[in-house]
């Protein structure tokens, strides 16, 4: 196929924005980008793998698992925490004693322990939610409790 010199431009103009620039508003954040995300006001937020979280669950002080009680019954990752999301902000006072730890946030596929980290880092925490969640967990191989 051949480009011609208009196409090829607004192609190269498009692909050669400031890297410091924003994404468009419909346009989420590349993981590269949101993994290296630095500290906000509140409380700083990061993503992170099945394989860093498996390296670092030894010396979790707290992994929230954010689903419902039944996913949670159906196989969780050992050691997790159950608050679901839809109880996070009226349960705040359990996550507390946590306040200067990285909260490690966990559910299903990645959507509700994304909005937990959100509500947990307005309210000053540091957070790190786990790509995948526990499907890609289970899908590893790695063990349930």
């Amino acid at each position: 196929m051949r480009l011609t010199p208009i196409l090829l431009a607004l192609l190269l103009t498009a692909c050669s924005a400031p890297a410091d620039s924003a994404p468009a508003a419909s346009e989420p954040a590349p993981a590269a980008e949101k993994a290296e995300a630095t500290p906000k006001a509140a409380g700083s937020y990061r993503d992170a793998s099945i394989d860093k979280l498996e390296e670092v669950l030894p010396t979790l002080p707290l992994l929230l698992d954010v689903r419902t009680a039944r996913e949670y019954e159906g196989g969780h990752v050992k050691g997790a925490k159950l608050i679901p999301v839809a109880e996070l902000s009226s349960r705040l006072g359990e996550v507390e004693p946590h306040r200067g730890d990285e909260i490690w946030v966990i559910c299903q596929v990645g959507g509700r322990s994304a909005k937990a980290g959100r509500i947990l880092e307005s309210k000053g925490f540091r957070v790190v939610n786990v790509l995948g969640g526990t499907a890609a967990w289970k899908a590893a191989g790695k063990p349930v409790e």
